[in-house]
């Protein structure tokens, strides 16, 4: 019996990345219906690949009606599974008061944690970002806003590894 349960674990994990793969190929391929077939069902069901891609399909329009509010939406449940790429979408949503006010410090907090993400690509648009947007403020402003950005980076860091013990 243990054995059956594990391989249908193991089949489901299979479909569910496939699921997600094919729906990444087809947004890629700008196959937006076969996307949005492949993508919304696993976002419904709490994957975090599937949100961030469906938030990438309603912040572009691509698909759907573009709706930042959704886009956003679908960031925060991906970053609840602390899904880099979707940390640095929303700051890059914060950066241009995209369904959210514009709070560049929030955003430089948000690229801040995707520096931390596994997510290589995470981490390059992060370094990227950082220096840009903390630019945006006078040379004498630009100490003090990036330690504030830090201290709100550690404090969300240190609160989701306290909630999320293995």
């Amino acid at each position: 019996m243990k054995k059956l349960i594990l391989l249908i674990c193991l089949i489901w994990t299979g479909l569910t990345f496939a699921g997600v793969e094919e729906g990444i190929t087809a947004y890629k391929n700008k196959d937006y219906e076969l996307a949005l077939k492949e993508l919304q069902p696993l976002a419904d069901q709490g994957n975090p690949d599937a949100q961030y891609w469906l938030g990438r399909m309603y912040g572009e329009g691509n698909g759907v009606a573009k709706n930042h509010e959704e886009a956003l939406r679908l960031y925060i449940l991906a970053i609840r599974k602390n899904h880099g790429r979707s940390q640095a979408q929303i700051g890059v949503y914060y950066l241009g008061g995209l369904g959210v006010p514009e709070d560049k410090v929030i955003a430089i907090k948000w690229m801040m944690i995707a520096e931390t993400s596994d997510d290589a690509e995470a981490r390059e648009v992060a370094k990227a970002f950082i220096p840009v947007i903390l630019g945006t403020y006078h040379p004498f402003e630009r100490p003090a806003k990036k330690r504030e950005a830090e201290i709100a980076a550690q404090k969300w860091i240190d609160e989701w590894k306290a909630n999320n013990k293995k």
